[in-house]
């Protein structure tokens, strides 16, 4: 039986000449991109203007789960997801 496959990214701040943020699945960048609502409204804010005028915190959650606006979103905000390795779903573990 073939195992379902993962593929784990890692998030880099490039305005911090290349920081590695987290490394993690697609889900978990999109997490972390979520949890920028709570430690910097406006920095999410002035992001999210040009993605569609994000008014509330619901609305941004919900637009997070398009993997296009997240991209757009990481981009935005000086960040690059680079593929590390997959590996199987059930081996994975953050």
């Amino acid at each position: 039986m073939m195992k379902t496959k993962v593929t784990v990214y890692k998030l880099e701040d490039l305005d911090n000449n290349g920081e590695t943020i987290l490394c993690g699945t697609l889900n978990d960048i999109r997490q972390w991109a979520k949890d920028q609502w709570k430690s910097s409204c406006e920095f999410v804010e002035d992001l999210m203007i040009d993605l569609g005028g994000i008014l509330n915190e619901e609305d941004f959650y919900t637009k997070m789960d398009d993997d296009l606006v997240l991209f757009a979103f990481l981009e935005g905000g000086g960040y690059i997801l680079v593929d590390l390795c997959e590996v199987p779903l059930e081996d994975f573990q953050e």
